[in-house]
């Protein structure tokens, strides 16, 4: 069933096109990714189905008595109120009922209350709360609290004490509980770590509720959603699948979207001569027949479908240098303890070294920043001893960017910082995609991306052999975080890095350290032997918590709870088995819809061919597209093969014959 239909949608601001033809449905249950550049208008698409901003024009069509809820990026919540106030208005009536019953309860135990009248009201309160299911809150509530890493400590806190990154779990755990029939994502993934972030997109996955998410985590995008829709230039395509088996599909329609517009420029060039010619002889032998012939093909070439010209998307452009290597050893580390005020995390003995690309992993809150700190000097450790080598010149991206530029543009604060001249600094600055006028946009009022995007111009120009970097992918779009896997991956200096974006992890870490239980464990190895020693160890990334469902542990208590361990291992090794069908299932359909239009193609070609036997050189470049279309056709027919194989093996598992 269709819970919303777009059509036609459009927005300006300012004179200005945002998009024009926005056109997509979401099915009950379906898990979307809205994907496109920074600026493109998602999050503004996202407001306008949340009615929070109006079209232009087009029409937005929802199922009667939809319910729909939205993630911003930057919640907001009235002063005073705790973190658990916050969740439990998700229940509506029921938590309301629940806290008139807490306090009926409170004024039972006192004798001087009238008991028979109190027990009346107070029965009248449980009826309504059990026909509402009202008892199910608290289980709903421990699933999340638990999923989320939510303390007693921390639901007891004030919500606007909160940093930005905790307001926006708490908004999300809110969402979850609420359980609308469809949600609105913007950036989920941002400021939580690995582990909740797996616990997340398990819960997706199993969620009924329909999702439109807007995300960079290309892993979280490969392991939740079945559709994307990318806005670009104004428009929106949809496609059947995961991020990956978009971008294979996207790749391969760009690939004949050149050679179509190549052939077609051949087609018209040589069209074009052969107008020069029949003119030419027309003029030489005074023959008005070549002049009809000339005119007559003059007018084809008007008439045809014209094949757009491929265009190249714009992109940030990186290149680290370094003038100068550091030592061997980098950073030094003895009996040393870090904190800030009270210990976080204590490590024994860890030396990093020249050239090695460290990412450093853990929950938040364990310390990792807290670590950057001493190692650029804006806090000692508490006790033992972190030596920065003597050569070692750092260069900074920090989570949160802040620029000392008053009134400052970009320009004047980038010329300043860097002593170049004007010409040299607006041509270094295109590079990062500041061009134009954008040059004189106020530094203050800079979005997060285009901080991180100045940041990155003014290292480039730092004389620097090692980077340390907190969260570098934090609000920049994929093409920005793959071109800077590029440039990282080629720097020849040293890299310490946090990230809780796998895929970026993966691509760019060489050695893996993790903060845990309290102090520093180290991996000789990048992040997939890391999980491979996890695996060993005993230990699944999803943490120490207990394999058994925390719901049935709190209804029935330790000692039945303990009885259901092996059930909960089970159960969770199915879920696990099930999401992985699920995500074949949709690269098998992603594969399916390639196939299909590459037929169409072909069945195309096949026609043209029949027409055109006599036109040899023709008929030599069709031969040769049919080749080329045949030898995809092939490899994605052997992948869907290769797929269906996987996919049987996995449920034959279950149902051995």
């Amino acid at each position: 069933m269709i819970e919303i239909e777009v059509k036609g949608l459009s927005k300006m601001y300012g004179g200005n096109s945002i998009f024009d033809s926005v056109n997509f449905t979401v099915k009950t249950g379906e898990k979307i990714g809205l994907i496109g550049l920074n600026g493109c208008g998602k999050t503004t698409l996202m407001r306008i189905l949340a009615e929070e901003e109006s079209a232009d024009a087009g029409d937005i069509f929802k199922k009667k008595g939809l319910k729909c809820s939205y993630l911003a990026q930057i919640p907001t919540y009235p002063e005073g109120v705790s973190v658990l106030e916050v969740l439990m208005e998700a229940f509506g009536e029921v938590g309301s009922l629940k806290r008139h019953m807490s306090v009926l309860e409170k004024r039972l135990a006192d004798a001087s209350e009238d008991m028979e009248k109190l027990l009346l009201e107070y029965g009248h309160v449980q009826e309504r709360f059990t026909v509402l299911e009202g008892y199910g809150v608290d289980e709903k509530l421990k699933r999340i609290t638990i999923g989320m890493s939510f303390s007693d400590d921390f639901l007891s806190r004030h919500f606007m004490s909160l940093s930005g990154g905790e307001k926006t779990k708490v908004m999300l755990g809110r969402m979850l509980l609420e359980e609308p029939d469809v949600m609105l994502l913007d950036e989920p993934t941002n400021h939580l770590d690995i582990k909740t972030l797996e616990w997340l997109e398990g819960y997706i996955v199993d969620s009924a509720s329909a999702m439109i998410m807007i995300s960079h985590d290309r892993y979280f995008l490969d392991h939740t959603v079945g559709k994307i829709v990318e806005l670009a230039r104004g428009a929106t395509v949809e496609f059947y699948g995961n991020y990956s088996g978009y971008i294979t599909h996207k790749e391969t329609l760009k690939v004949l979207h050149e050679a179509q517009y190549k052939q077609q420029e051949k087609k018209i060039g040589a069209m074009e001569d052969a107008i020069k010619r029949f003119r030419d002889w027309g003029t030489r032998s005074d023959n008005e027949a070549m002049f009809k012939k000339a005119k007559a093909m003059e007018k084809r070439i008007e008439r045809m479908d014209k094949v757009e010209r491929p265009k190249t998307a714009r992109n940030i452009h990186l290149n680290f240098e370094m003038s100068e290597r550091s030592g061997k050893d980098v950073i030094q580390v003895k009996e040393a303890t870090i904190g800030y005020g009270t210990p976080l995390f204590h490590i024994d003995a860890f030396i990093l070294k020249f050239s090695e690309r460290l990412v450093l992993l853990g929950d938040n809150g364990t310390g990792k920043t807290t670590l950057f700190k001493v190692i650029q000097k804006d806090l000692p450790p508490l006790d033992g001893q972190l030596v920065v080598g003597d050569s070692v010149k750092i260069g900074a991206l920090d989570q949160e960017i802040y620029f000392d530029a008053g009134e400052k543009n970009i320009l004047t604060y980038f010329r300043e910082a860097t002593l170049l001249n004007e010409g040299e600094s607006r041509q270094k600055l295109a590079r990062y995609l500041f061009t134009g006028e954008s040059v004189f946009k106020k530094v203050e009022s800079l979005s997060g991306g285009e901080k991180v995007r100045l940041k990155l111009a003014l290292l480039m120009e730092e004389d620097i052999n090692m980077l340390l970097m907190d969260e570098p992918t934090n609000h920049i779009d994929i093409a920005s975080r793959e071109t800077l896997e590029s440039a990282l991956v080629q720097f020849p200096g040293t890299i310490l890095f946090v990230s809780h974006d796998r895929f970026f992890i993966e691509k760019v870490a060489t050695r893996v350290a993790e903060v845990r239980e309290g102090r520093l464990w180290d991996y000789a190895g990048d992040y997939c032997y890391y999980k491979e020693e996890r695996k060993k160890q005993g230990q699944s990334l999803q943490g120490s918590v207990d394999p058994v469902d925390p719901v049935d542990k709190m209804l029935l208590g330790e000692s039945q709870s303990s009885v259901l361990a092996s059930k909960g291992k089970t159960r969770s090794e199915e879920q696990q088995r099930q999401r992985e069908v699920k995500k074949l299932e949709r690269q098998m359909a992603s594969l399916e819809e390639s196939i299909q239009i590459l037929e169409t193609e072909m069945t195309t070609l096949h026609v043209e061919i029949e027409a055109n036997t006599t036109d040899y050189v023709l008929l030599g470049d069709l031969n040769a597209t049919l080749t080329e279309k045949q030898k995809v056709h092939d490899r994605l027919s052997a992948q869907w093969m290769a797929l269906s194989e996987t996919i049987e093996n996995l449920n034959s598992e279950v149902n051995p014959t």
